[in-house]
């Protein structure tokens, strides 16, 4: 409740699975414990590059993606995939843990004169690409207009796909442009965050929101286990994580496991 990390080297955990939803939790299996700081993460950078964005504003995104791309520990094995979008979405480079490369990549990234705004396909897009990665992972977006022109998805599409996936969206609404109820949506009902900026110091509040979903991901810890439900469907698996007794604590968490 404090905000601190919780040291676990020498902490004992108990997890329960709900019972086909009948409020009956039954003991699983817990196989590795583990701090996602020491893991490597998987991060989709997904940038709009729509007609709103042409000018000095592109420009301080470029500034802030490139300081972010700073800080990843790429040494680790942590990998970024630039994913932009328009009318069109298109991947301006695959996950790669090669910093030098990344940058180019940014180096190139312009706004279209013209161009729409094609949230959710660049959303749906970017899940699909990210979740063949291995370990954790998440989709970083922002945009600064309003969704107009998607032909393939909806938001609630975009939704239920990161559900399914078990991949957080973290939202950014930059300007005043953009629909904040939709942005809020998509990254509360996601399990991420949502950020707004203006774009006075753009580069620097972007790079700051950056890397503080950044750190906030490496602060994570994955717990492992094996269900005794072997029912193979995609539903959504309500858990309970508890410290047991010999760690002197109360249960930590309830939440929800995608499989």
């Amino acid at each position: 409740q404090s905000g601190n990390i919780i040291e676990v080297s020498n902490l004992k955990f108990n997890l329960s699975e709900c019972i086909s939803g009948n409020g009956n939790y039954q003991n699983q299996i817990i196989n590795d414990v583990r701090q996602a700081s020491k893991e490597p993460i998987s991060i989709n950078l997904v940038l709009d590059k729509s007609g709103s964005m042409m000018g000095n504003k592109i420009d301080k995104v470029k500034v802030a993606v490139s300081s972010f791309l700073r800080n990843v520990n790429f040494g680790i094995g942590d990998k970024v995939e630039i994913t932009q979008f328009d009318e069109l979405c298109v991947i301006n480079q695959n996950f790669i843990n090669d910093q030098a490369i990344l940058m180019n990549s940014i180096d190139s990234f312009n706004a279209d004169d013209g161009g729409q705004t094609a949230l959710y396909d660049a959303l749906y897009t970017a899940l699909i690409e990210t979740n063949n990665q291995s370990g954790p992972k998440c989709v970083i977006a922002f945009t600064d207009g309003a969704e107009n022109c998607s032909v393939n998805c909806t938001a609630q599409d975009v939704v239920d796909l990161s559900i399914k996936t078990g991949i957080p969206i973290f939202m950014i609404g930059i300007g005043g442009e953009f629909d904040i109820d939709e942005l809020k949506n998509i990254a509360y009902k996601t399990g991420g965050e949502y950020f707004s900026s203006d774009e006075v110091q753009l580069d620097k509040k972007l790079a700051d929101i950056y890397n503080s979903v950044y750190n906030s991901q490496k602060a994570r810890y994955v717990i492992s286990y094996t269900s005794k439900n072997t029912n193979k469907d995609l539903a959504m698996r309500e858990i309970k994580l508890n410290l047991d007794e010999s760690s002197r604590s109360e249960e930590r968490r309830v939440g929800k496991e995608c499989m």
